[in-house]
């Protein structure tokens, strides 16, 4: 009896562990970029290089204070 049940778990084991596959590791991500420099200004104060560049490229802009008419953009 214990023979036939060694031998059934000694079978089963080898089945199961010919069907398990090895994942391969993940590549390495890519290098990030260096991170951005955040520049918070009175939006009255901003040049005309400012809102041209801002005006252009609008997800540079991060946040918008309308009580403190601050705007804070990425340089």
């Amino acid at each position: 009896m214990r023979a036939t049940m060694y031998s059934a778990l000694t079978a089963l084991t080898i089945i199961l562990s010919s069907n398990v596959y090895a994942i391969p590791p993940v590549p390495p991500s890519p290098a990030q970029e260096a991170p951005a420099m955040i520049i918070c200004k009175d939006a009255n104060a901003l040049t005309v290089e400012e809102i041209d560049l801002l005006n252009e490229d609008t997800d540079r802009i991060i946040s918008f204070d309308q009580e403190l008419r601050e705007v804070c953009f990425k340089k």
